[in-house]
């Protein structure tokens, strides 16, 4: 805990950049994933934790929580382990980029060719 008090001094100056881009993709990701959910049926998130707290709120408030439980626990370890937030942060920003564009192009890219590769 003490750790955590030491590297939050001046976190948020030293990567105000890396934060709001993680939080500009993170939040496109939180509305793709509604709008999918909205659309599909929230059994269609691959995510195990977003999909069962989207099955109990629906799929507005399950997404919502669930993305502020994953921001929380970047901020969290980004912290902890501050040398290394950079890193933790930039990939995670990619990866929510993608996340966003697979809930709206790339599934319908990646999954119709996947299927060429299983028997139906």
């Amino acid at each position: 805990m003490n750790r955590l008090r030491c590297n939050a001094s001046g976190y948020v100056n030293e990567f105000r950049f890396f934060l709001i881009a993680f939080l500009i993709a993170a939040t496109l990701d939180l509305i793709t994933t509604m709008h999918f959910m909205l659309k599909d049926g929230t059994e269609t998130e691959l995510h195990p934790a977003i999909r069962f707290v989207a099955w109990i709120l629906g799929p507005i408030w399950g997404p919502i929580l669930g993305k502020l439980c994953q921001f929380l626990a970047a901020l969290v370890v980004t912290i902890h382990l501050r040398s290394y937030a950079r890193i933790i942060l930039v990939v995670a920003t990619f990866l929510y980029t993608w996340a966003a564009w697979y809930n709206v192009w790339g599934k319908n890219i990646y999954v119709p060719r996947l299927m060429e590769y299983f028997p139906g």
